[in-house]
């Protein structure tokens, strides 16, 4: 008889970020007691999004908020609200839109693949993505034509390193051209954790992740426009049915706002992990390391560790050994022999481990 394996054994060294795949953020243990106390009450889950709905828009400058199932969610819920607005027999038609303004303008750079395809989010709400190509000089002209056509609901802008050709038409000049023809705009916020730039900048729905910036459990914070919030919260009739948190999200999202886990606070702890890492390899020879600034323009830097090729593969081959936590990187280049860490999700004690891998891995 096979030895039943504990699911503790999928445990890793998350140096790679905040990504989905390998459990985003860590959850801070007040966060954790919090969200431990609340699960073993009830609650009246209208009321928490009305606490939920005051804590998002003191985090963001928003006129309201709302909290769905995740970010992706997030991004189906704030289209189907522009599709619908308030009207709910609209609301329990989706996906099947049948009227003619049912279009999703979005940069043809931003289709990108997030885990999932944007357009498929996009197509789960009912409503049909326009792409406009942003990468001439022309791209303001193209996106008045998508708009002139009188058939677009809304405009998804999404900020992420996979994003591509938006440099000739950026969000605030969006804005600027869709509030002339009165078509709101969403921003897919969900790996970013400047809170109020994107409201500040006149977006109508931002969305964030829960389990990313504020290190909370999964779910998607919505902030924005208090009549497209009021439609967002109606797609729970409809749609959104599939897509609702839960109250332990409620409970974590409420607690982790309060937190604000990258407040000053966490920067300077990832600095504190980040100099840890340069420290421990530092009297080693055989590595070198240099700091990367975040490609998103964050106040943040990574760190490059360069261990040589033949050293690379020692440690890949520690990473199949049994017993250990796997070590995920946010990228690897086994030909020049190089790992870049993230320090967003690591604990010192990761740290402490990576680096004592690092040396110990065959050269």
């Amino acid at each position: 008889m096979m030895e039943r394996v504990s699911w503790k054994s999928c445990e890793v060294i998350n140096a790679a970020g905040m990504l989905t795949e390998y459990g985003a953020s860590s959850v801070a243990k007040d966060v954790a007691s919090e969200v431990y106390w609340g699960v073993q009450r009830c609650f009246d889950i209208e009321a928490l999004q009305l606490h939920a709905s005051r804590a998002i828009s003191e985090l963001t400058g928003s006129e309201s908020g709302f909290v769905t199932g995740c970010s992706a969610a997030g991004v189906t819920i704030a289209a189907a609200a522009c599709l619908t607005g308030d009207d709910d027999v609209k609301v329990r038609c989706l996906p099947n839109c049948d009227w003619d303004v049912s279009g999703i303008v979005i940069p043809a750079g931003h289709m990108v693949d997030i885990g999932v395809k944007i357009e498929q989010l996009v197509h789960l709400s009912g409503g049909r993505c326009i792409p406009v190509d942003c990468s001439s000089g022309f791209a303001e002209r193209q996106f008045r034509a998508a708009l002139d056509s009188g058939q677009a609901a809304a405009t998804l802008f999404v900020r992420s390193y996979l994003c591509t050709d938006d440099a000739n038409l950026q969000l605030d000049k969006i804005v600027s051209i869709c509030a002339s023809y009165g078509v709101p705009v969403i921003v897919d916020d969900a790996g970013e954790f400047d809170f109020k730039r994107d409201i500040d900048a006149g977006a109508d729905l931002v969305v964030f992740s829960a389990q990313k910036a504020i290190g909370g459990l999964t779910a998607g914070l919505i902030a924005g426009r208090m009549d497209l919030i009021s439609a967002c919260k109606r797609q729970e009739h409809g749609i959104g049915r599939a897509m609702k948190v839960g109250k332990e999200g409620l409970i974590s999202a409420l607690a982790a706002i309060e937190k604000n886990r990258f407040g000053a606070r966490v920067l300077q702890h990832w600095y504190e992990k980040l100099d840890l890492l340069e420290k421990l390899l530092y009297a080693e020879s055989c590595m070198t390391t240099l700091r990367i600034a975040d490609e998103g323009g964050r106040p943040l830097e990574r760190l490059r560790v360069v261990v040589g090729p033949k050293k690379a593969l020692g440690l890949l081959s520690s990473n199949v050994a049994s017993g250990v936590r796997k070590i995920i990187f946010r990228e690897v280049d086994f030909e020049a022999g190089s790992f870049l860490v993230d320090f967003s999700a690591m604990s010192v004690t990761d740290v402490m481990e990576l680096a004592k891998r690092l040396i110990k891995a065959p050269n």
